[in-house]
């Protein structure tokens, strides 16, 4: 994704700053020192239960600079932002030719984003992608109830008990940054990838139920994700690193301390081969939309042994 790599780039700029185009890009930021965005392995990843959202009570999420907006506590963009995805359902083809047309909507934002003069303007404007693709999954849950045989109800009943633990996935998933002046702007991200990976999932439904054989996803997120449990505290969490091709990894067995570490993929076997940051683990991770599986080679950690394997259901 775009822009992850501009937010991987932004981070880099606050730790080394000073060296060619990437201090250019740190001199359009609030600028709070190296230690912003070091990795912390002893922080508490934290969590809420809450969301962002209008007439709810969810926590601030703020980076150290600024606090980014709340929307329905008007905000600028949200009514525009609105009306542009009910445009876009309104011209869309089919289910397909909509995903395209709300990505290359996020992009706008996104890139609105990335022009940004300071980081107060950044952490202004990072809700918009999330707001983006709440409003896409709003309106495929609108075209869902009025789809006959859609078990509407008990998709809405899931759609609401994801919706409250949004804000609790997208804080776990930013734990590189936890204490940097961009954590707010990164938690924003991560929740839009959730609202987008869930909008990607109820337009696959919608899809079989409208009959649509061609309906294709747009756009990948590769092994990217949050997998397992997200009520609880059993889940494995993928993203992508600061190296190409990289990725960092967090497992929290439930009852268990995490295990934090990198990951980097296997050119026999697709999988990711991960290794703990302390040396003492190592496995072959395989990622897929329905979960992910964990199969040790070495351990001396209590909650993994080595030759087993372990299943996260499900990725969000």
């Amino acid at each position: 994704m775009k822009k992850r790599l501009f937010l991987l780039v932004l981070a880099a700029a606050l730790t080394f700053s000073g060296c060619g185009s990437v201090g250019q890009i740190a001199g359009k930021t609030d600028k709070t020192g190296t230690e912003d965005v070091q990795k912390n392995d002893d922080a508490d990843a934290g969590s809420s239960e809450d969301t962002a959202e209008s007439g709810s009570t969810d926590g601030s999420i703020t980076s150290e600079s600024s606090e980014a907006p709340e929307s329905g506590d008007d905000y600028e963009y949200e009514a525009q932002i609105n009306e542009e995805v009910k445009a876009i359902v309104a011209s869309a083809q089919d289910l397909t030719d909509e995903l395209e047309q709300i990505n290359n909507l996020n992009d706008k934002y996104d890139e609105m984003e990335q022009n940004a003069e300071t980081q107060a303007e950044m952490d202004y404007l990072c809700v918009n992608g999330k707001l983006v693709w709440k409003a896409e999954a709003e309106s495929l849950l609108e075209r869902l109830k009025e789809t006959e045989g859609a078990s509407y109800d008990d998709i809405y009943a899931e759609y609401q008990n994801w919706e409250k633990y949004v804000n609790t996935m997208a804080e776990r998933m930013s734990y590189m940054y936890e204490g940097g002046s961009i954590q707010g702007v990164i938690i924003m991200g991560n929740a839009a990838e959730r609202y987008r990976s869930e909008a990607y999932t109820l337009a696959s439904t919608l899809a079989d139920l409208k009959g649509e054989v061609a309906f294709s996803f747009p756009t990948s997120v590769g092994p990217s994700g949050y997998y397992g449990d997200y009520a609880s505290d059993n889940y494995l969490i993928v993203t992508e690193g600061m190296e190409s091709g990289s990725y960092d990894v967090l497992i929290h067995p439930e009852g268990s301390e995490e295990i934090r570490g990198s990951a980097t993929t296997d050119e026999e076997t697709g999988d990711l081969y991960f290794v703990s940051d302390d040396g003492n683990m190592s496995a072959f991770l395989s990622c897929w939309s329905l979960g992910a599986g964990v199969s040790v080679t070495e351990s001396d950690k209590e909650a993994f042994t080595a030759g087993e394997s372990y299943e996260f259901t499900y990725r969000y």
